[in-house]
């Protein structure tokens, strides 16, 4: 699929300087787009990059013409539910239980290989590539991007904190109020419980299962965010937002504090209320790639979490 951009100059500048700060182009993608056909026009002619922009020039570059498809992957037919799509992204609620991509074993029913019998039957022909990931028992708001050019982007994006993720996770027990201000750094006044905390703590691969991850001096830099939303019966429901994004940070992070995830058998919690991992990524925000326009993308909760609050 062919990416395009465009827009008008308003004041002389030279065309190079235009395409970095106007159209906020890295030196790779202009380097990229200078040899192909067409790639930098000014007012539909070629243009050197040295060349001078008058005010009114509109300058369109070709940023991708054309990309190898998904195609290789296996179709499934199983639904996919789409919570936003433009030319350039795409955002689905994730089921729990299924993967996001092929890899370790799986390679039929992903939710790329969803997304892929979805296009087909749209007759769109594209590479997708995940923003991101969720584990296989976390459900809710999962990001593709359907170009490269916007791939790189949205992972900008991500490094600079505009696009974030917020999750909903139940953990087992209570916070009591000694716990949360040792968590949260600078409070001093009000209740503890309404504080946002703070966890950060390394993790790295527990080197006796490489299907977990361990909290580990020797690990990478791991920080997770949490606040309280409501207590229950022997569970706490908690808002969560990550700076990093490592391997079950939410989970190996709250098994680490004594309050493992309902469900999370892999890392001590109890499945007497839940069958997976209780985790759902419920809001995603982040800017369209190209137009900047500020998107928030919630995901409904399923059943088997909703039932518990």
């Amino acid at each position: 699929m062919e990416k395009r951009i465009s827009a008008t100059a308003a004041q002389p500048m030279e065309l190079y300087d235009f395409l970095r700060l106007t159209l906020g182009l890295t030196k790779r993608q202009i380097r990229q787009a200078k040899f192909r056909e067409a790639g930098i026009r000014v007012t539909g002619e070629q243009r050197r990059v040295t060349s001078v922009l008058s005010p009114g020039d509109v300058v369109e570059v070709c940023l991708e013409a054309g990309q190898k498809s998904s195609d290789h992957l296996v179709l499934s037919e199983k639904p996919v539910e789409i919570l936003y799509e433009d030319g350039d992204i795409c955002i689905v609620n994730k089921p729990a239980g299924v993967a996001t991509h092929p890899g370790g074993g799986c390679y039929g029913d992903t939710v790329a290989n969803r997304l892929m019998y979805y296009f087909h039957n749209k007759g769109e022909s594209l590479r997708i590539r995940p923003v991101g990931r969720l584990d296989r028992e976390t459900s809710g708001v999962l990001l593709f991007a359907k170009n490269q050019a916007a791939a790189g982007r949205l992972v900008r994006q991500r490094e600079r904190k505009i696009l974030r993720k917020e999750y909903l996770a139940l953990a087992e027990g209570q916070f009591g109020e000694d716990e949360i201000r040792s968590l949260s750094s600078g409070l001093s006044e009000g209740r503890a419980s309404d504080a946002e905390w703070t966890i950060s703590v390394p993790l790295g691969r527990d080197p006796e299962n490489p299907c977990r991850a361990s909290c580990t001096p020797e690990g990478k830099t791991a920080v997770t965010h949490g606040r309280i939303l409501q207590e229950y019966a022997g569970y706490t429901a908690l808002a969560v937002r990550l700076d990093t994004g490592r391997m079950h940070q939410i989970r190996a992070h709250m098994a680490y504090l004594g309050h493992p995830l309902l469900g999370d058998e892999l890392y001590g919690g109890s499945r007497k209320l839940i069958g997976r991992a209780a985790l759902h990524a419920r809001r995603l925000t982040l800017r369209q790639p190209f137009t900047g326009e500020l998107l928030t993308v919630e995901a409904p909760l399923p059943e088997d979490m909703e039932k518990l609050l």
